[in-house]
């Protein structure tokens, strides 16, 4: 039995917000807590902090429920009560970015602490072992307070690779070098040193130039540092695949006090706060050159105190510390509604989330960065011409060996053999289903002629029919690796597919299931 469905975009992107449980609760300023599990923030009461600047919390990751919370100095429970070994740790309360809080890779049920004391102080880390005092965790006595960097700035970001492992990111104090450390199962690594940019040092009072946030874009190739009182905003290139920092560029900036940064969710948008001043402003990384980008600078918001620490939420809204002054919070969060749209349209509202009689002081939780595999390409044949469902980053193979220079979109098959592609995206490799090519022709696989797709071109609707009835998924994915449509199959005979308002060009549908896995090229043409 046919059925009819209408194309609906589901964009496929390396960063997968939705996916995120362990960042869906925030405990931070003067006993403020939210609560992003139904899809929207949530003023929750019990938290136990009182603190001005950085925090970092943890949920479940299958669940979303908290398990534990810091400000760096002091790891609290879930039932908001100090872990009994949990006092004492060396961050600060008047760190940007005092705490951050990394699982091991493997172990489900260990966490890293890490904590930055102020102003070009220790980092050092911790670990949580949520085995510990009857699942509520406690700090390991044997791995509290190690000192991972002598002096570092106030900054501190962490992005999980591909593999699972995890970059952490930081930057010394009082020269130019970046660290990444990687952290693995077995530990952590001697840090990946990027000496560039400026040397992180003075400010207009004690090494104020410390302060700021450091963050990366969702994508994971992008990084944005704040300096207090710098006259620009620094951003640079981010190789997940090495840890390696480079190409900086310097966004001048005549902002005041600068303290707060984030990246829209597509990463072309850059958000920075100036804490006394109290306005936003939105820069277009997609300007071009320093200069342009510097020049795009858009006012998208003010308020009549300090806007401070810029955080990006798993609803895909950026939401932003607002307080009276340092001591003296205020009872909202402020909100970009729509991040990555062009200036004011991106919606900035002051009292975007109630805090429910709690308050926002300068400081807002930080999360580690979780990216995904992009997904994997599809190849298929025209003739003796192969087509990945990517444009680029195509690497060809042939009986699992390179083919030196075959790069492109497409490869003409030359012998006989199974082939596959591999594509690199955002530092992630991923690898194709095989193709078989014999002299005698081209089998996908011995399904081949199983189903069948028209017309081959279409302005609006396509066709599928199978040979009998077929159990499986069916997915439609453009050349740029994206997945527009999926639907079950359930013991269906053919499927009609409506197509009208879907932009024309190449596409590829796949079918996988019990009687069929194969796919076919399809062209949509007016």
């Amino acid at each position: 039995m046919k059925k009819i469905h209408t194309l609906l975009f589901l964009l496929i992107i390396s960063w997968s917000l939705n996916a995120q449980l362990q960042n869906n609760i925030w405990m931070f300023g003067d006993h403020a807590g939210v609560n992003f599990n139904s899809g929207s923030p949530v003023s929750i009461s019990g938290c136990a902090l009182n603190t001005a600047e950085g925090t970092a919390s943890i949920a479940d990751v299958s669940s979303g429920n908290l398990l534990f919370y810091t400000d760096g100095v002091t790891v609290f429970n879930r039932n908001n009560v100090a872990m009994p070994n949990g006092s004492g740790l060396f961050g600060n309360q008047s760190t940007t970015q005092a705490a951050l809080i990394v699982p091991i890779p493997g172990n489900q049920l260990q966490y890293y602490v890490f904590s930055i004391y102020q102003l070009g102080g220790v980092m050092s880390y911790s670990i949580v072992d949520m085995t510990l005092q009857s699942g509520l965790g406690d700090v390991l006595s044997t791995a509290k307070n190690i000192v991972l960097h002598p002096a570092v700035s106030e900054k501190q970001q962490a992005v999980m690779k591909c593999d699972g492992n995890i970059w952490l990111i930081s930057h010394e104090w009082g020269t130019n070098k970046f660290f990444a450390d990687l952290i693995t199962s077995s530990g952590i690594s001697p840090s990946v040193v990027s000496s560039i940019g400026t040397v992180h040092a003075g400010g207009s009072s004690t090494n104020f130039n410390s302060v700021g946030q450091m963050k990366l874009s969702q994508q994971g190739d992008k990084l944005a540092v704040v300096m207090r009182d710098l006259g620009y905003y620094e951003l640079f290139d981010f190789d997940k695949s090495t840890g390696v920092v480079s190409n900086p560029i310097d966004i001048t900036s005549g902002l005041i006090a600068k303290y707060g940064t984030e990246f829209s969710p597509d990463g072309t948008k850059l958000y920075c706060s100036s804490c006394t001043g109290g306005v936003i402003y939105q820069y277009d990384l997609s300007a071009g050159s320093a200069s342009a980008i510097a020049a795009s600078a858009t006012l998208v918001g003010s308020f009549s105190n300090w806007t401070s620490g810029m955080q990006l939420a798993t609803d895909g809204k950026i939401y932003i510390a607002q307080t009276v002054s340092y001591t003296v919070g205020y009872g909202y969060l402020g909100v970009i509604n729509s991040p990555n749209m062009v200036g004011v349209a991106c919606n900035y509202v002051s009292n975007g989330v109630y805090l429910g009689g709690n308050k926002s002081i300068i400081g807002i939780p930080a999360f580690m960065l979780r990216t995904t595999s992009p997904v994997p390409p599809v190849i298929t044949a025209s003739g003796l011409t192969l087509w990945s469902s990517y444009v680029s980053g195509n690497q060809w193979y042939l009986n699992g060996v390179l083919i030196p220079g075959a790069t492109g979109q497409t490869y003409n098959m030359i012998a006989s053999g199974t082939y596959t592609v591999v594509i690199n995206s955002g530092g992630c490799t991923v690898t194709s289903e095989v193709y078989v090519f014999t002299s005698q022709g081209i089998e996908q696989s011995e399904y081949e002629n199983l189903f069948k797709v028209y017309p081959i071109p279409s302005s609006n609707v396509i066709h599928v029919c199978f040979q009998s009835p077929t159990t499986g998924v069916l997915t439609i994915i453009n050349p740029l690796g994206q997945m527009v449509f999926s639907n079950q199959l359930k013991s269906t005979d053919g499927e009609t597919i409506d197509l009208s308002n879907t932009p024309r060009g190449i596409y590829f549908i796949h079918i996988k299931g019990d009687k069929v896995n194969s796919t076919k090229k399809i062209i949509l043409a007016d």
